[in-house]
C-alpha cells in the first residue's frame, strides 16, 4: 500500500516493528479482536506509518495530531477502510507462511523419523 504523508510517498510495511511501536505508544499489548474499534485501528495505523517511515529511512516527523489531521484531509473513515482491508491481507500473507514454515518442519520429522 503506498502512502504519502507530509509530501513523502513510501510503501506501507506491516512487520514486527509496527506491533512494537503499538505496544510502546498506546502502552498496550495489541489485540487484534478490537481492531473494529475507531481508536484502536487509528492508532495501529499510525503506528504502522511511523514504523514504516523507520523502515523506509524517513524522518519520524508525524504527532498524532498530525496524523489525525492527515486522516481527516485524506478520506477519514475511507482511508481507515483501506488500511484495514490491507492491514486483513498481510496478516492473512503471514499466517500462510506460518503455515507453509509448520507443514515443512512437520515434513522434515516425518523423513527424519523413517530414516
Amino acid at each position: 500500500m503506498k502512502i504519502n504523508v507530509n509530501n513523502k510517498e513510501f510503501d506501507l510495511v506491516y512487520s514486527i516493528r509496527t506491533n512494537i511501536m503499538y505496544e510502546n505508544i498506546v502502552n498496550e499489548s495489541l489485540d487484534y479482536t478490537q481492531l473494529s474499534n475507531i481508536t484502536k485501528i487509528s492508532q495501529l495505523f499510525y503506528c504502522n506509518i511511523l514504523a514504516s517511515m523507520q523502515a523506509n529511512k524517513l524522518p519520524l516527523e508525524l504527532s498524532w495530531d498530525e496524523f489525525i489531521t492527515w486522516l481527516d484531509e485524506n478520506g477519514g473513515y475511507t482511508k481507515l477502510n483501506d488500511y484495514a482491508l490491507w492491514l486483513a491481507k498481510q496478516i492473512e500473507i503471514q499466517a500462510n507462511l506460518i503455515q507453509k514454515t509448520e507443514d515443512n518442519e512437520d515434513k522434515k520429522k516425518v523423513k527424519k523419523t523413517k530414516n
